[in-house]
């Protein structure tokens, strides 16, 4: 997967000018079987959560630091869209569309209302947990960007259909954990029949029979 550790560079550049921002997990490790790793293990290491789930260090040197996935790419739009941009050429000769599709674990587009009155404790807690708490629409701002330049660079039609988790009115979003009670459950179960999902299923079925 190395074609995937850097953006993808006109031909001519030099390497020493290639910012790589990834690594190959299975070259970078090869003497240390790395086809033997455990899925439950690379799971671990994609879920970080301060002081609940800490940071996992990997045995390098120096020693590197694996952070949550979601840091940078919550839901692996940039990554979908770097692999569709290399290999735009053979998808734009044997393919006849694109159909990109996302699930999201909170709606798109929506920001968290302001307190009208704030306290001692929200000032002095706010700034900690400001960015923290809109990490996934800057990721979002940035990455629907990049989804407008791949409806330039592919040639077939590209369709973007996204399907998103929204809390029942009056009940409170399932968290983030390993256990859901049977309310959660079901409030997930009953975010398929928003008339958002309707609609983006709607869409999905349209667009696999044409």
């Amino acid at each position: 997967m190395s074609y995937l550790c850097y953006p993808q560079m006109p031909a001519g550049i030099d390497s020493l000018h290639r910012m790589i921002d990834a690594i190959d997990f299975m070259t970078y490790f090869s003497a240390q079987h790395p086809q033997k790793l455990l899925f439950t293990d690379a799971l671990r290491m994609s879920a970080t959560f301060p002081y609940i789930l800490p940071n996992v260090y990997l045995p390098t040197r120096p020693i590197i630091d694996v952070m949550d996935a979601g840091l940078r790419d919550t839901y692996g739009q940039e990554m979908s869209l770097r692999f569709l941009h290399v290999f735009r050429d053979w998808i734009n000769t044997h393919t006849s569309r694109v159909i990109f599709l996302q699930i999201r674990d909170n709606p798109r587009d929506s920001l968290s209302p302001m307190a009208q009155q704030k306290d001692l404790r929200d000032m002095l807690l706010e700034p900690l947990f400001t960015v923290q708490k809109n990490w996934d629409h800057f990721q979002d701002y940035y990455q629907n960007d990049m989804i407008s330049y791949a409806r330039h660079f592919l040639a077939v039609p590209f369709q973007h259909i996204v399907f998103q988790y929204m809390p029942q009115p009056h009940q409170q979003s399932a968290p983030l954990n390993w256990h859901l009670t049977t309310r959660e459950k079901k409030d997930i179960h009953q975010a398929l029949y928003t008339r958002a999902n309707q609609s983006a299923m709607r869409q999905l079925l349209e667009a696999l029979s044409e």
